[in-house]
């Protein structure tokens, strides 16, 4: 069972809502949401490294990745909606061949939170891992690590500090 609990914590003594350390996937649909400011969204996005080609607008993020092929393409998607479920928060999303568009917000907010900044990160670390792997190795759900993705997270805490 992946346990890595979500909790809120003062690291950098700085906007406290967004120090969040990773130990549960699930324990995210328990934290209450804030909408974020645009400025927020940039400091976690560097923070965490987060790739560029996310797009911050007025109410979502969103960003459009392109694998080598559809086999990888589902296999993105059939790993983040495992995440996702965890999470209890679902991005919008679209698939056409290899690429899939991705849109992250939060409704009860009625923008970005905190919980679409995790999941963006985590999207990246298995786009990042599916385009490591061969197109026969994909198909296979045991990739997804969630225990890595979230000592990532954490880690580019422990550098700012």
């Amino acid at each position: 069972m992946m346990k890595y609990f979500f909790s809120q914590s003062n690291v950098l003594g700085l906007l406290p809502h967004l120090q969040i350390k990773l130990r549960d996937f699930k324990q995210i649909s328990q934290t209450k949401p804030i909408k974020l400011k645009d400025e927020e969204i940039q400091y976690l996005f560097n923070l965490q490294n987060i790739n560029p080609l996310w797009k911050i607008g007025e109410k979502q993020i969103s960003r459009e990745i392109k694998f080598k092929n559809f086999t990888e393409a589902f296999s993105f998607m059939n790993q983040v909606a495992i995440l996702a479920d965890y999470m209890d928060h679902h991005p919008d999303w679209e698939n056409v061949y290899n690429q899939v568009k991705v849109n992250l917000n939060t409704h009860d907010v009625g923008g970005v939170s905190i919980k679409d900044v995790v999941l963006a990160f985590a999207i990246d670390k298995i786009a990042f891992n599916i385009n490591l792997k061969s197109a026969e190795s994909i198909s296979d759900t045991k990739l997804l690590e969630l225990h890595g993705i979230a000592q990532s997270w954490n880690d580019n805490y422990s550098k700012s500090v």
